[in-house]
């Protein structure tokens, strides 16, 4: 099977295929997933990597509570 798409808000953009779509089951898990438990699972994972810099850390912080709430 082979999937277009196209974005019809600029009358210039042309269709192109779509190389990989999510499977069903990929589908169903990611839309049958408690939005509050990975929530927390996100927020209580530390930003703890050696090489990001503070201004990462606080993007990346903030970007997850923004998300979580």
């Amino acid at each position: 099977m082979i999937n277009w798409f196209i974005n019809v808000r600029h009358e210039q953009n042309q269709s192109h295929e779509i190389k990989r779509l999510h499977t069903p089951q990929a589908l169903h898990e990611r839309y049958s997933s408690d939005f509050g438990v990975v929530s927390l699972k996100i927020l209580s994972t530390p930003n703890t990597h050696q090489r990001l810099r503070s201004y990462q850390i606080q993007t990346n912080d903030a970007v997850e509570n923004a998300i979580a709430y």
